[in-house]
């Protein structure tokens, strides 16, 4: 899977100038991927197998000393079942 960083400036797309820095979500906080597989480039390469149900990504991109940020969240649908727990509770689900 190859994930891309696009940012514009007006309307124009950013290709050169930009500083990137993946991230991946796990036990609650962000981790830097590095330099592991482009991860501090415009597009980050992502092997289905690290996609355990859910993985969430976040690239930062500095440009012109301003930083922006977006995530991405990718879904393994090699499971034939999927469980949505809907409860009146908001996100409270109890026994």
């Amino acid at each position: 899977l190859t994930l891309e960083g696009a940012g514009y400036d007006g309307p124009n797309a950013i290709v050169s100038g930009a500083t990137y820095q993946w991230y991946k979500y796990s036990s609650g906080s962000w981790t830097s991927l590095g330099t592991a597989n482009g991860a501090n480039t415009k597009t980050l390469t992502v092997n289905g197998s690290e996609v355990v149900n859910i993985g969430s990504y976040k690239c930062v991109m500095t440009y012109n000393s301003k930083t922006y940020q977006d995530t991405i969240t990718l879904e393994d649908k090699s499971d034939s079942m999927i469980a949505v727990i809907i409860s009146t509770g908001g996100d409270v689900f109890k026994n």
